[in-house]
């Protein structure tokens, strides 16, 4: 794949390339180790301490590759992160000193948003050529994909497995290979993302599949094809759409009876027989508990985390979260910054920047409706200023030259 063959040549360019190949493996080695931890703690069955244990040594590994890439980060983009950084550790202050959050009870958090989410998103928006780092995706989804695979040869999804963890770590590998395909039509791509889009429907986690049917909405049905490839894709997804809702029991009967077969027991399956997919499993109740607590506290809010029943169990929507956090009016504009984001990544200019960006909008997509803890997910901060960065230009010659 020739990332580079219509730079220019020069010892600066070079730099520059070798810079982005290195921003670009910190963050793909982050969903490797993520998915690793996944896999080990599910076959091994490691609980309690031992998880902790394992999430502080992942930490530790991000920390030093962090440390190795920084110099380029701040050179390439040091204002924008002293500034995320600066602002998140006011709000944290915030919420201990004003809101009376407790600082324990904050901690884990913090160190996710200022150690994990805020870096990566920076170090994603300071990779110049996004070619490269979309492809550094694609070489690490094939170790995800694998070692996440491996879990259904471990651990078989039978008598009602579920693992919603494993399901949302199959995603952005999915979204990766879907994008890839869409750009260079290799059937190899698109084999890989329906095997995780299958695996993905048959750990029942449904999330995840929104954000794969938002992807395709957009880019299948909403976004121009330019060659007669594209056109033949798009037809050929109308057809299979209309193939679904036409034969929808009969899909639903034979997925049943295959499953029976394989020993397989999927809990998206049974959600949708029973038609109870759109059942938000108990989440309307935390929605009017959190909606009660906001109007309490409607023009300040109860800052970060604050008002939460408890760790784990906050709103289970980002959105409602925002508004809790900071209050109607804050918390309201901020959201409607998000939506406007999210829609500058769905319908901007056809462009790499644009592709990386959706990926990432799309990986998030359910924390729109019914997912949450947003400061802990660097997913979102991936989204968030990557798709801000489509408003910036190429930044100027003479910076680049002097970038490692």
């Amino acid at each position: 794949m020739a990332y580079h063959k219509n730079w220019q040549c020069g010892y600066g360019n070079r730099c520059r390339e070798r810079g982005d190949y290195l921003l670009s493996n910190i963050i793909g080695m982050y969903y490797l180790l993520d998915t690793f931890q996944i896999v080990i703690k599910n076959v091994f069955q490691i609980a309690g301490a031992g998880r902790a244990f394992i999430n502080y040594m992942i930490m530790a590994v991000m920390a030093a590759l962090l440390f190795v890439g920084i110099r380029i980060i701040w050179k390439r983009n040091g204002r924008k992160f002293f500034i995320w950084e600066t602002a998140f550790l006011f709000l944290y202050m915030k919420s201990v000193v004003i809101n009376g959050v407790s600082v324990s009870f904050l901690f884990s958090t913090m160190v996710w948003t200022l150690g994990a989410c805020i870096p990566l998103g920076v170090c994603a928006c300071s990779v110049y050529n996004k070619e490269i780092l979309l492809h550094t995706f694609v070489r690490y989804s094939y170790f995800q994909s694998a070692l996440l695979w491996c879990l259904v040869v471990v651990q078989p999804p039978g008598n009602g497995f579920y693992n919603m963890a494993a399901g949302y770590a199959l995603l952005i590998p999915a979204l990766v290979f879907y994008t890839v395909f869409l750009k260079e039509k290799k059937i190899l791509y698109l084999a890989m993302s329906l095997v995780s889009t299958c695996l993905i429907f048959i750990y029942g986690s449904r999330g995840p599949l929104l954000g794969i049917a938002v992807f395709f909405l957009v880019n299948i049905f909403f976004y121009p094809g330019r060659t007669r490839k594209d056109m033949w894709i798009k037809l050929a997804a109308l057809f299979g759409v209309m193939l679904v809702i036409a034969g929808w029991e009969d899909m639903l009967l034979f997925l049943t009876r295959t499953f029976v077969a394989l020993g397989i027991s999927s809990r998206t399956l049974q959600t949708l027989i029973s038609g109870t997919i759109a059942v938000s499993g108990g989440r309307e109740v935390l929605f009017q508990y959190y909606w009660e607590a906001v109007m309490r506290r409607p023009a300040c809010g109860w800052g970060l985390q604050g008002g939460w029943i408890g760790a784990g169990e906050g709103p289970h929507n980002m959105l409602l979260e925002i508004v809790l956090a900071f209050g109607i009016p804050v918390g309201i504009t901020v959201s409607v910054v998000l939506c406007l984001l999210f829609m500058i990544a769905a319908f901007g200019k056809k462009s790499p920047e644009r592709d990386v960006a959706f990926l990432f909008a799309c990986a998030s997509f359910s924390m729109f409706l019914v997912d949450g803890d947003w400061l802990e997910k660097p997913k979102l901060f991936l989204f968030l200023m990557l798709a801000a960065g489509m408003f910036k230009g190429v930044p100027r010659t003479r910076r680049i030259n002097r970038d490692g």
